[in-house]
């Protein structure tokens, strides 16, 4: 379904589209024209969606996934700080373990495992007053560049390695000391 949308899939689908390839207007025509004529059109549209008594927080948590799951263009959403603002203006909570867990369990997959992480980093960022600092001891842990993690420390403490890389895209966990 196009704009304007009635529900939080239906908006989820066409962001995540949206966030994850430049040519989602191919798909979403009218969702397109309203970026290219409308400022903060996706504010406007949780705004809306949030007003026509949609559930908060079914709507926070599935702007996360789609944020996430959007990660390739993500980084350039200006308007994502604002959105989570009105999210939690009308009642939701973060699921922050969703930004803190992984999704692969072998280092083989390290680098598919850290593509979303400059995103996680800005949400973490945007919602750092509801980070839980002991899921980690972050002052054990540089934060450092995934090209510049040791293939050793990579095999041997997988979980260190990818939040050593969260670390680097998280200026809030930088600043933990």
């Amino acid at each position: 379904m196009d704009y304007p949308f009635t529900s939080w899939n239906g908006y989820f689908t066409a962001l995540t589209e949206h966030l994850s390839t430049e040519y989602y207007g191919e798909t979403y025509p009218l969702y397109q024209e309203q970026h290219e004529s409308v400022d903060n059109v996706d504010v406007k549209i949780v705004d809306r969606l949030l007003k026509d008594g949609l559930d908060p927080q079914e709507g926070l948590d599935g702007f996360i996934e789609a944020v996430l799951d959007g990660s390739r263009y993500a980084s350039e959403f200006d308007d994502m700080g604002q959105i989570i603002t009105l999210f939690l203006r009308s009642g939701a909570t973060p699921n922050m373990s969703r930004l803190f867990q992984l999704r692969y369990a072998e280092e083989e997959s390290f680098e598919d495992e850290i593509q979303e992480y400059e995103v996680r980093g800005i949400l973490i960022d945007l919602l750092s007053k509801f980070v839980d600092t002991s899921l980690y001891n972050w002052t054990s842990i540089n934060a450092t560049h995934w090209e510049d993690i040791d293939e050793e420390v990579i095999e041997e403490d997988y979980q260190k390695a990818c939040y050593m890389y969260l670390k680097h895209t998280s200026g809030y966990l930088r600043r933990l000391v």
